[in-house]
């Protein structure tokens, strides 16, 4: 018999991010908050695996960047409020975005795939 919803918690771990930031693969499945401009480096997709996930979160609405950058394609497509933009090798949380836009980016093995959310169409660029 499976348990009721009430008894199952899906908690996700959370990472305050306040410097600059190599995510390892052991950090699938984190969702990083990051306050003021940042870079978050990703590992390889290979490395990363199939079903590897993370979240990053734009924590402040201050006129900081938040820049992601991988060693493996990142592929498309990225939503960003009402635009969608194929993403290359890196891409932005963009100075301005308000807090809680974000990008989530999994791999198949091969290469990222990235998605994500702001509250203007120039708040995720690539």
């Amino acid at each position: 018999m499976s348990k009721l919803g009430r008894y199952a918690a899906d908690r996700k771990k959370v990472e305050a991010v306040t410097a600059a930031k190599t995510v390892e693969v052991s950090d699938c499945g984190t969702l990083f908050i990051v306050t003021g401009a940042r870079t978050l480096t990703l590992p390889a997709a290979t490395a990363a695996g199939k079903g590897w996930w993370i979240r990053i979160i734009k924590g402040d609405s201050g006129a900081a960047a938040v820049s992601i950058t991988a060693t493996s394609t990142l592929g498309g497509p990225a939503v960003d409020g009402d635009d969608v933009e194929t993403l290359v090798n890196d891409c932005t949380i963009a100075a301005g975005a308000t807090v809680g836009s974000f990008i989530e980016i999994c791999s198949d093995g091969t290469r990222y795939y990235a998605f994500g959310m702001a509250d203007h169409d120039t708040g995720i660029t690539e």
